[in-house]
């Protein structure tokens, strides 16, 4: 019989590969989200407009949009519903007998870290003013180079889609650490060909990013 303990270990990291890959699949397909899907049309294009308002450097253009800098309330709720609606039978297919009420209430509070945390990194990695001070956590430096990759790797390379847990780019095979943009570049977005002449330049990056070999 399998030690209670080895059990709730086994629970916690089953949880947590649920979260770090559902964040994966949630930012990948529905907030980058093609133009007249069904998605777009449900959740709207705000996270895409808001990868056009960052410019190399991770700062945002002066008439940048707000909308797709933070994490909506309405969003927030979904993602409860969303995560109680996993959370609940695997908690059963373990056998733990617990009623429904608790396992909502732990999925608001994973809802609400979720939501807070990226509003407060999310706000933190863009607004480049007071981010050296920042990046001294190593922790806090990690994860704004992990959000400055996904902003800089273009097209179909794009990836690093963690922001709140991380372990899912990893496991999909979605992590990037360095910049490697060569075929995007052939025909890209007229708002990056300023990145573009940087690489083929191999101009220096900020915040210690580096281009791929």
């Amino acid at each position: 019989m399998i030690n209670k303990n080895l059990k709730l270990l086994l629970l916690v990291i089953v949880l947590y590969l649920l979260l770090t890959i559902g964040e994966v699949v949630v930012h990948k397909y529905i907030m980058h989200n093609k133009d007249k899907s069904l998605i777009r049309k449900i959740y709207g294009n705000s996270h895409n407009v808001h990868h056009l308002d960052v410019l190399d450097d991770m700062k945002l253009k002066e008439d940048y949009e707000e909308e797709g800098l933070y994490f909506d309330t309405t969003y927030t709720i979904i993602l409860s519903l969303v995560i109680f609606s996993i959370f609940y039978p695997v908690i059963l297919l373990f056998n733990y007998k617990i009623k429904k009420r608790y396992v909502l209430g732990l999925s608001v509070i994973i809802g609400l870290f979720y939501k807070f945390s990226w509003d407060y990194l999310h706000y933190s990695f863009h607004q480049i003013n007071t981010i050296e001070d920042k990046k001294k956590n190593k922790l806090f430096n990690w994860l704004f180079k992990n959000h400055s990759y996904h902003h800089l790797v273009k097209g179909k390379k794009k990836g690093n889609f963690n922001i709140i847990f991380p372990g899912g780019d990893h496991i999909l095979n979605t992590y990037n650490s360095c910049i490697d943009n060569r075929e995007y570049c052939k025909n890209p977005n007229p708002a990056h060909i300023e990145m573009c002449k940087k690489e083929k330049k191999r101009a220096k990056l900020e915040h210690g990013l580096k281009w791929c070999n």
